[in-house]
């Protein structure tokens, strides 16, 4: 048996299904936030056309939005701008890319 093996044995590290075939993805409060933002300025005016979505990628990316919207009430929230930015904020804070990543 392998280090890797018995590794993954003793934490279950690697063990992203559960019992009933789904996948669970962890996310903190703020990262949350920003990529259900980010799916939402994506769904608007058809700005996903650049990765040809089909219909399939359009279900996974609308369930996943549908999920998020059921535990963050900040897009309800008058002061929602100033909460995403410090969910961004937090986001990058603590990795090594923050002040190399520059997407255009």
């Amino acid at each position: 048996m392998s280090i890797a093996s018995i590794f993954r044995k003793l934490t279950g590290w690697g063990k992203s299904k559960t019992p009933d075939n789904t996948f669970i993805l962890k996310l903190s409060h703020a990262e949350a936030l920003v990529l259900s933002d980010l799916l939402h300025y994506y769904f608007q005016d058809d700005k996903m056309e650049f990765l040809k979505p089909g219909p399939a990628d359009n279900v996974v990316f609308l369930r996943i939005l549908g999920q998020l919207e059921i535990g963050l009430v900040e897009p309800f929230r008058p002061d929602y701008s100033q909460l995403l930015e410090e969910a961004r904020a937090e986001t990058l804070k603590g990795t090594p890319w923050a002040e190399t990543v520059v997407i255009r």
